[in-house]
């Protein structure tokens, strides 16, 4: 039987922990009786290190001083955190689960003109963006909206159900190894096609699956050519689409359930 340990408070508990958990049946922050059992602890101290215990460290980098003498596997979300865990960690056997997407009905943005322009996640990032941002948008016809920190994945949902574009573009101070494409699959779930820039991590697991930019100031023309080039935006659509279908939760399940 696997366990699962993780905080309800944190996006990535509710993510990692209880979605899964849910998802295959498995027990949820159980007290006892589960030492002989897989344990999965996202992105927590485990309270007990038993013979199969995984730390799942999602973006919790104060773990790795914590655990890193410790008898635990760990598990990396992303293609781009395995390589930095396992050279971070001096280790072979980093386990890779990438992050499921959010669209577990697999819901299709139904065939209509392309208004909306969004973006999903953390009001910091909005900082990436031009404060007359949504003004340029509107003079090319595209109307911006946000979501700011969501707080369940129906919410997340039915916000991109709602747009035809994603920006993804965030501020990167410096590199890390916790970086993931979570964005990118969740809107090419839908057939939305995101721009984003080149990180490391995007041209690692999602490559030609965006509208790539250098640079804030050429998000305005990209958008412009998604919404008046109908041949443009159905093929990143389709390609995004292809590419987030390893994505889905019931792909990902399997990999919980090899370990």
């Amino acid at each position: 039987m696997i366990s699962f340990f993780y905080q309800l408070h944190m996006g990535s508990g509710i993510c990692r922990g209880l979605q899964v958990s849910e998802r295959m049946g498995a027990r949820q922050n159980p007290e006892s009786n589960y030492e002989d059992g897989i344990c999965v602890w996202v992105k927590c101290i485990p309270e007990k290190i038993t013979k199969r215990s995984y730390s799942d460290i999602v973006d919790g980098a104060g773990l790795i001083p914590i655990l890193h003498n410790k008898p635990i596997k760990w598990i990396a979300y992303s293609e781009y955190q395995w390589h930095y865990l396992s050279l971070k960690l001096a280790r072979n056997d980093i386990i890779l689960i990438p992050h499921h997407h959010c669209n577990f009905e697999n819901v299709i943005r139904e065939e209509r003109e392309v208004k909306t322009v969004g973006y999903v996640g953390l009001s910091k990032n909005l900082k990436a963006f031009p404060k007359d941002l949504k003004d340029r948008l509107k003079k090319v016809g595209l109307e911006f909206k946000t979501l700011i920190h969501p707080h369940c994945r129906k919410q997340v949902c039915e916000f991109l159900k709602g747009i035809d574009i994603q920006l993804t573009c965030r501020v990167i101070k410096k590199k890390t190894g916790y970086d993931n494409v979570l964005k990118l699959t969740n809107g090419g779930a839908f057939k939305i096609p995101s721009i984003a820039f080149d990180s490391d991590v995007n041209k690692m697991s999602f490559k030609g699956g965006y509208a790539s930019v250098k640079s804030i100031d050429d998000v305005i023309p990209v958008c412009k050519k998604l919404k008046e080039e109908k041949s443009f935006y159905e093929d990143l659509s389709e390609i995004s689409h292809e590419m987030s279908l390893p994505y889905h939760i019931d792909k990902i399940l399997p990999l919980y359930k090899q370990l």
